[in-house]
């Protein structure tokens, strides 16, 4: 009986090993395989796009608060010169009129897409999303809504002031955003501070 045993540890022993071995590397491997697939997933389908959104956000955002700086520092200028009383206020103005209502008109053919965009994203992408992203879903979807009823004037604009709308209220969502598309670009290029 000892003699079986022996030759089964000497003979055997070394296939039964070298198998448990080999699934224990191969799991491991196909495990780490589903985690890289699915953190490519989740840079490719939700923060990635979302990033971008939001870059082309932040830099429409800081372009029109620069035009309307110096529209407003030009309109200035103009009343300063502008004889007393100043006679040819609305011929003067309407320059100034046309760039104020191409920034509306931008704001609601482009920006606020944008944000429709961002939330369809988040809405349809959220099971891969983490969960700091999702703590930020409510605050973005009553900003989304507010200012696309304000936009389809289905809210007055006095009741929209005492919501108080502002986008300030995202900077933290804003924030998430890029740290965790950050990381995940860390991660899948190797990186090991990710």
């Amino acid at each position: 009986m000892l003699d079986i045993l022996m030759w089964v540890l000497k003979y055997i022993g070394p296939a039964v090993l070298a198998t448990l071995i080999t699934h224990y590397l191969t799991a491991r491997h196909y495990r780490a395989r589903k985690t890289y697939e699915f953190a490519e997933r989740r840079l490719d389908e939700l923060y990635g796009p979302l990033c971008s959104r939001l870059k082309q956000l932040k830099a429409n955002g800081e372009l029109s608060v620069a035009i309307s700086q110096a529209r407003h520092e030009a309109w200035q200028d103009e009343c300063k010169r502008a004889p007393t009383p100043f006679l040819d206020h609305e011929r003067t103005f309407e320059p100034f009129k046309d760039s104020i209502d191409y920034e509306n008109a931008r704001f609601r053919e482009y920006t606020m897409p944008l944000f429709d965009e961002m939330l369809e994203i988040l809405n349809t992408k959220r099971h891969l999303a983490f969960p700091s992203t999702l703590s930020f879903f409510d605050t973005f979807y009553r900003f989304v809504q507010l200012w696309r009823r304000w936009l389809d004037d289905a809210i007055p604009g006095e009741a929209i002031e005492r919501i108080e709308v502002r986008e300030e209220e995202l900077r933290p969502f804003y924030a998430d955003i890029e740290k965790k598309h950050a990381a995940l670009v860390r991660r899948l290029s190797g990186d090991r501070k990710s």
